[in-house]
């Protein structure tokens, strides 16, 4: 079903996905798949993320897994529209949660924006469109966007040096105007 809507579970990044993480000094089954790269405050933004996304989308109920999304998608008219109110408080957790840069939040948006509208037009039609809306999982591929992005960030704080060691360089996540020119500055250096 996925090539249907050109959706694809394995678009993440070539980022190593360990079995187990450490969270504030507590290791865990890595069970939300989170890359290794990321830090502890991204690797628990990106879990409550992936949770969240679980619940709307996979989540296990009766011995079916249809989440909460189809479900309520089963009433007509309020149910769509409730649907598409809880994948944009999904949206809203994610881009609120202080880790995305502010030029890169439109992009981002755009393209879950596009998803959910895509996946509440698919639901609007009566019988087939809510058997489709069980498979089809707006919420899920929006996370990967996000995780995507995430790793991205990642890699461009971590650099190479000529003596082979990985060298990480650290942001604060404040709003602080100095403080974000700085680490742009910063990056642009490591860039070129």
């Amino acid at each position: 079903m996925g090539w249907i809507f050109n959706f694809n579970r394995s678009q993440q990044d070539d980022d190593e996905i360990p079995s187990f993480i450490t969270i504030d000094g507590r290791t865990k089954r890595n069970k939300w798949k989170i890359p290794a790269s990321l830090n502890n405050e991204e690797k628990k933004v990106l879990i409550e993320a992936k949770k969240r996304a679980y619940k709307l989308d996979e989540s296990c109920c009766c011995g079916c897994c249809i989440g909460l999304d189809p479900i309520v998608g089963f009433l007509p008219f309020v149910g769509d529209f409730a649907g598409v109110c809880l994948s944009f408080w999904l949206v809203n957790y994610m881009k609120n949660s202080n880790l995305i840069e502010t030029h890169k939040i439109p992009i981002m948006l755009r393209e879950m924006t596009f998803m959910i509208v895509k996946d509440a037009i698919v639901g609007l039609v009566p019988v087939i469109g809510d058997v489709i809306d069980c498979f089809y999982k707006a919420n899920t591929y929006n996370t990967l966007v996000f995780q995507r992005y995430l790793v991205s960030q990642a890699k461009l704080r971590s650099v190479v040096k000529d003596n082979h060691k990985v060298e990480v360089i650290t942001h604060s996540t404040d709003n602080s105007t100095n403080d974000n020119n700085d680490n742009h500055d910063n990056r642009k250096k490591l860039m070129n």
